[in-house]
């Protein structure tokens, strides 16, 4: 899976009745994605291909690896499974929501995320990585994917391999415009702050809202509506943006253009993302 800028892929009843955590139910259910590397490349790659049992997304099939997801009795996500890389999330409940994650590597308990809340919106989560170089090791023979995507951006692999103890701790917090995200902070154990800013939405509706796990780059699986703009402004000042574009069919987006400069490189780059719907 590509990576964008300091983002990864990174949480329901969608649009109607009660909103439950831990339940994914769109009314409009993906079936496939796929991605193209430059615009009007012609190289239009198929990247996920899911499968529902009826109103439950069951599996995901990536290009090396597929994710099979399971539910409690109350029709909740309980876990994410990958058997090629035999690694998984395990999640917890308190009550309604999510309180814990765990993540596993084989047999070991490599990561733990707890969660706080402001009524039903997440506000803050605290990231304990148990076994640095175990899931280093298992990064570097895995491609980003939906198992590993609660967070809303990419968290720089350099924020485990500068620490010299084995295990490392950092807190990602969330601040709302609405039903939308306005501002995500990563302070990490040595209080460095990195401050992300979404804004720009569009007022059509986000096929993965309050999917929490599953989104598409920015973790707008918090958000209710499109971003059209995320910045970041590095340590050394270099200010790095993305800026959206989307084709809909009715509400939903079915194409999104992705814009992406650095102002320390000049770099510009512009990927292109597609949604089929079931």
């Amino acid at each position: 899976m590509r990576k964008i800028l300091l983002f990864t892929l990174a949480f329901s009843i969608f649009f109607v009745g009660c909103k439950k955590e831990g339940v994914y139910n769109p009314n409009k259910k993906i079936k496939r994605i796929y991605y193209e590397y430059g615009l009007n490349t012609g190289t239009k790659t198929l990247s996920q291909e899911w499968t529902w049992e009826k109103d439950k997304l069951v599996k995901i099939k990536h290009s090396f690896y597929t994710e099979i997801l399971s539910y409690d009795n109350k029709n909740r996500l309980i876990k994410i499974q990958d058997f090629d890389f035999n690694d998984r999330y395990e999640i917890i409940y308190d009550k309604k929501l999510i309180s814990k994650i765990e993540y596993y590597i084989g047999n070991s308990l490599c990561q733990t995320m707890n969660f706080k809340y402001d009524k039903d919106k997440i506000v803050e989560i605290t990231i304990k990585n148990i076994d640095n170089n175990k899931m280093l090791e298992n990064k570097s023979i895995k491609p980003d994917s939906f198992i590993s995507t609660i967070l809303p951006f990419k968290i720089p692999d350099k924020a485990m391999r500068t620490k010299s103890a084995i295990s490392s701790t950092y807190i990602i917090t969330y601040e709302y415009d609405g039903d939308n995200i306005s501002k995500t902070k990563y302070i990490d154990d040595d209080n460095q702050v990195h401050e992300y800013t979404q804004e720009n939405y569009d007022n059509k509706l986000n096929p993965f809202y309050n999917s929490r796990f599953l989104s598409n780059g920015l973790g707008i699986g918090f958000s209710k509506n499109n971003v059209g703009k995320a910045t970041t402004i590095t340590s050394d000042n270099d200010v790095k943006t993305i800026e959206f574009e989307y084709v809909y069919d009715g509400k939903f987006p079915t194409e999104v253009i992705e814009k992406e400069s650095s102002s320390a490189t000049n770099e510009f780059s512009i990927n292109k993302t597609y949604y089929e719907y079931q």
